[in-house]
């Protein structure tokens, strides 16, 4: 039996289950994702996202995929310096979320840029010393 004929009948079946219990669920899960306990799991989950789909990773899966870069795609643009609009090639090394050209646009952007750094190197470092 394929999963589209199942389908209907796992319906059918939730459906009955919790009939009249919609809006006591829906508070339930309201009261556990707002929890601390559901707060860090959505962290978490922000990390596994961040790092699963960040550029150098996904640049590495496709030119593994497709045996060559991913540089001149569209969807994947030449990474540009935020501050001066230039080809960058270095990255924020505490977040490796940001890219500069050099150091003297890093140094400018650092104002704008520091919120964010702190916020992304936290939640890394606080996942790094729960698992």
């Amino acid at each position: 039996m394929c999963l589209i004929e199942v389908m209907p009948e796992i319906h059918k079946s939730i459906v009955s289950k919790y009939k009249n219990k919609w809006k006591n669920l829906s508070m339930l899960f309201k009261e556990q994702t707002e929890s601390h306990r559901g707060k860090e799991a959505a962290r978490k989950a922000a990390i596994q996202w961040t790092e699963t789909f960040s550029e150098e990773h996904l640049s590495q899966l496709f030119s593994s995929k497709l045996g060559d870069s991913c540089d001149d795609d569209p969807l994947y643009p030449v990474p540009r310096c935020p501050t001066c609009g230039e080809v960058a090639s270095k990255r924020c090394s505490r977040c490796r979320q940001e890219w500069y050209c050099g150091r003297e646009c890093q140094v400018k952007h650092w104002p704008r840029h520091k919120k964010a750094c702190d916020l992304l190197t936290e939640a890394v470092s606080t996942n790094k010393s729960v698992n």
